[in-house]
């Protein structure tokens, strides 16, 4: 159900904004809902596959939950390896030492990688870590 005011609704309701999918969006809705969204108040908007949109507190994003785990084990951000293949892993890809984006992955999202790995269906991840953290030549 769309609401008129996502402030208005959350503060009626008496909650924080913990997540908000908005699921099947039409690509060319896409950015005007985003620009009202983001035009509502403190919030971000990304989206984990090419028909969604995921509206997140402001400070709520993969790459704060990154920061804030590393806080709590006492580990440098540069000692962190990040893989992902949407737009909702941008932020855990930039704040890691290594950012390694899937080779399935949305294409905006190459830019923001240190390494472009192989597919899911190609066990990337697997294919990245023997390469880049495990190998002896490292």
């Amino acid at each position: 159900t769309f609401v008129g005011s996502l402030p208005d609704f959350l503060e009626r309701k008496g909650v924080p904004l913990e997540k908000v999918n908005v699921p099947y969006v039409p690509a060319l809705e896409k950015e005007r809902l985003a620009r009202e969204v983001l035009a509502m108040g403190p919030y971000s908007v990304t989206s984990s596959g090419s028909v969604n949109l995921e509206i997140n507190d402001a400070e709520a994003s993969k790459g704060d939950g990154l920061l804030h785990l590393c806080h709590i084990l006492g580990i440098e951000p540069g000692r962190v390896a990040a893989f992902g293949d949407g737009d909702n892993d941008r932020s855990m890809l930039r704040f890691a030492g290594l950012g390694i984006a899937m080779g399935n992955a949305e294409p905006g999202l190459f830019r923001q990688a240190d390494y472009v790995t192989g597919t899911n269906e190609e066990d990337g991840v697997a294919q990245a870590i023997e390469k880049l953290i495990l190998s002896p030549e490292r």
